[in-house]
């Protein structure tokens, strides 16, 4: 096992937002998974480019809020992310005709999600 070196550590913990893993990991000559393992436990995050409500459930308090709990409860699923505790995903699958239906729900969440 190979100790990570301070001027390593300095260059993930700067680096980690611009580059993908695999750069990283080439540049430090260490595994995907290496780098991986550490920029959890330094606690480093990747901002995702994409937003929304991520409080939009909190409450239950409008009718629209009511109705999208109800269709995904529908024709959604949740899953738990392995590896991560309590880390889950949210998913809709539907007939490519409902498209616009997901774009409404995108747009009640304040997303900018693309649904392709």
């Amino acid at each position: 096992m190979n100790t990570w070196t301070i001027d390593e550590i300095e260059f993930l913990k700067y680096n980690y937002e611009l580059y993908s893993v695999k750069e990283l990991s080439e540049h430090l000559g260490r595994t995907a998974n290496a780098v991986k393992i550490k920029a959890r436990k330094l606690g480093l995050l990747r901002k995702s480019k994409y937003y929304y409500q991520k409080d939009f459930f909190k409450d239950i308090n409008t009718p629209n809020k009511a109705y999208w709990l109800g269709f995904i409860y529908a024709d959604g699923y949740v899953t738990k992310q392995k590896n991560r505790t309590e880390t889950y995903t949210v998913g809709i699958e539907l007939s490519v005709c409902d498209e616009s239906h997901l774009k409404n729900f995108n747009k009640d969440i304040g997303g900018n999600i693309c649904i392709a």
